[in-house]
């Protein structure tokens, strides 16, 4: 007993320096909004997540599905986007940037009704466990509290094209031994886990099925989607969103 008491402790002394070394500034919200008509009455639309939320990259295709879909009005669509941020991270950056005034200046006289989360990549790729990415994914939710909020499945990405130094690989190889059971395949078992607790989502396979056989609709690293494909993947979530 003695043994492993010393080894779990070396592995987390292991891990706390790792962590320090490789801390560093989060990258602060990515931010594109997009307005399709002037009538009222004028809703809003919010998307919060990591990078996949960053860079407007589901812009225009996602206001535009949901203007479709209005029978009048106007709708505005904020992407944001916390680059590298697994889910909890970005819950801490949601309650430290978003006040109800600063969501009011952004959204500009627009009503906001519906909160879209996308986030869930890098607590796979980070191997941060299941428990932390539920805790993550409820957080959010509770954050809107009236408002209608969906999840989006964590899409079907592949850990090997995380580009990162050493330090990062330890930290991960530390982690998905601790709250993965070392396995490096886990997105079915977080994606469950979130079913788990009753937390609906939009579903990523009617889009994507799968990372195998679809390998074009990816960039070069397989940990995104090609600037066409996320175009598209705008449009299917604002077909998909629940405007009820």
């Amino acid at each position: 007993m003695k043994k492993y008491a010393l080894l779990f402790t070396a592995i987390g002394c292991s891990l706390a320096v790792v962590a320090l070394q490789v801390s560093r500034q989060k990258a602060s919200a990515d931010i594109a909004c997009h307005t399709v008509g002037t009538e009222a009455p004028r809703m809003a639309v919010l998307v919060i997540g990591e990078s996949w939320a960053a860079r407007g990259r589901l812009l225009p295709g996602m206001t535009e599905a949901i203007f479709e879909r209005l029978d009048n009005g106007s709708v505005k669509v904020c992407t944001v986007g916390y680059s590298g941020r697994n889910t909890l991270e970005v819950l801490d950056a949601v309650h430290a940037d978003f006040s109800s005034q600063r969501t009011g200046e952004l959204l500009e006289g627009h009503e906001l009704k519906n909160i879209v989360i996308l986030a869930g990549v890098n607590d796979v790729v980070q191997h941060v466990g299941k428990e932390s990415y539920t805790a993550g994914i409820q957080g959010l939710i509770d954050y809107w509290p009236g408002l209608t909020v969906e999840a989006v499945e964590i899409p079907w990405v592949i850990e090997t094209g995380v580009s990162s130094g050493l330090p990062s690989q330890i930290k991960r190889f530390l982690q998905r031994h601790i709250f993965d059971e070392g396995k490096h395949e886990v997105i079915a078992t977080y994606r469950l886990a979130l079913a788990e607790k009753n937390i609906s989502t939009i579903r990523y396979d009617a889009f994507i099925p799968s990372y195998t056989g679809n390998e074009h609709l990816y960039a070069p690293d397989g940990i995104h989607l090609t600037s066409e494909t996320y175009r598209s993947y705008g449009k299917y979530l604002g077909s998909h969103i629940n405007l009820n």
